[in-house]
C-alpha cells in the first residue's frame, strides 16, 4: 500500500467519523429541543384541539392561554415571589462563595484544607434527605412559611458548589497580580475586591447563571417549607394547575413553557461564557 493510498484511507475514516458526529449532533438536537417545541404548540390550542390532538400542530393557533397568564395577578403574584427568592439566594451566593473561594485559595490559615474539604462532602448530602430537621429548624426559629426559609436553604445548599468553582478561578489568576497588589500597599479586602474580583467576571456569571437555574427550577423544599398558598414560588403554582377535577391542558403548557423559556435563554446566549470558563474552574493554575 502506497503512501498516497494511507493518506486516501485515513481520510475516508475521519470524513465518516464526522458524519457519524453530525448525525448524532442532529438527533440529540432533536430529542433536546423537541419537548419545548411540544410544549409551545400545547400552548397554543385550546382544550378541544389538545384533546384531538395532542402530539400534531394546532390548526387554529391562538394566544389566549399566555393572555390569561400574563394579565392573572394571582399567578405574577407567584412569579415575583420565585424573582425575589431566586434573586437574593444568587446574590447572597455570590458574595459568600466569592469571599469564601478567595480566601481558600490565596489565603493561608490553619485547618484550610479541612473547611475546604467541609465544603466539598456538603455537595455529597442531597437537601431533600435533609427535610425532616431542616422543617424542625425552621418552625424552631419561627421562619417556617417566610421569604427566609426558602432563602436560607438555598443558600447553604448552594454555597459548597459555588465555593468550589470560586476557588478554581481565583487558582487561575496568576500569584505575581497579587503579589504587586500587596506591595502597591491594598490589605486582603482591598486586593480582593480592587485587582482579583474584576479578574473573575466570567466565573461570576457562570456561578450566577448555575444558582439561578436550580433556585427557580427548585420544587420539593419550596413545596414543604411554605405553608401559605400567597407564598408559592412559580414551579409550586404551576403544579396546582392540574388537579383530579379537570386541567387546562394549552394553559398549563403555556406556564410551563414561560418558566422555562428564560432559562434556555440563559443557555444560548451564554454558552460561551461556559465554554471559556469550564477550564478555569476546574482547580488549576496559580498556586
Amino acid at each position: 500500500m502506497t503512501t498516497q493510498d494511507i493518506a486516501f484511507t485515513g481520510s475516508g475514516q475521519g470524513a465518516r467519523k464526522g458524519y457519524f458526529r453530525t448525525i448524532f449532533l442532529i438527533l440529540f438536537s432533536l430529542v433536546t429541543i423537541y419537548p419545548i417545541f411540544w410544549l409551545a404548540t400545547v400552548a397554543l390550542k385550546d382544550n378541544r384541539q389538545f384533546v384531538q390532538n395532542p402530539l400534531g400542530l394546532p390548526l387554529h393557533p391562538i394566544l389566549e392561554s399566555f393572555r390569561s397568564l400574563l394579565t392573572d395577578p394571582v399567578m405574577l403574584h407567584y412569579g415575583f415571589n420565585s424573582i425575589l427568592v431566586t434573586g437574593v439566594v444568587v446574590l447572597g451566593l455570590l458574595v459568600f462563595s466569592s469571599l469564601a473561594g478567595y480566601a481558600l485559595a490565596r489565603m493561608e490559615f490553619p485547618g484550610q484544607n479541612a473547611i475546604f474539604m467541609i465544603y466539598l462532602t456538603s455537595q455529597w448530602i442531597p437537601l431533600v434527605t435533609l427535610i425532616i430537621p431542616l422543617l424542625v429548624t425552621v418552625q424552631l426559629y419561627k421562619i417556617y412559611g417566610t421569604y427566609a426559609s426558602l432563602i436560607l436553604p438555598y443558600i447553604a445548599s448552594g454555597l459548597g458548589l459555588a465555593t468550589f468553582m470560586m476557588r478554581g478561578f481565583f487558582r487561575s489568576i496568576p500569584q505575581e497580580l497579587l503579589d504587586s497588589a500587596r506591595l502597591d500597599g491594598c490589605n486582603e479586602l482591598q486586593a480582593f475586591y480592587k485587582v482579583m474580583l474584576p479578574q473573575i467576571q466570567s466565573g461570576l456569571a457562570v456561578v450566577a447563571i448555575i444558582s439561578f437555574i436550580n433556585t427557580w427550577n427548585e420544587y420539593f423544599i419550596a413545596l414543604t417549607l411554605v405553608n401559605r398558598q400567597e407564598m408559592y414560588t412559580l414551579p409550586v403554582a404551576i403544579s396546582t394547575l392540574s388537579s383530579i377535577y379537570g386541567t387546562d391542558w394549552p394553559r398549563l403548557g403555556a406556564a410551563i413553557f414561560l418558566s422555562t423559556l428564560h432559562t434556555l435563554m440563559l443557555y444560548i446566549f451564554f454558552t460561551d461564557v461556559f465554554v471559556n470558563s469550564a477550564s478555569r474552574s476546574a482547580g488549576f493554575g496559580g498556586r
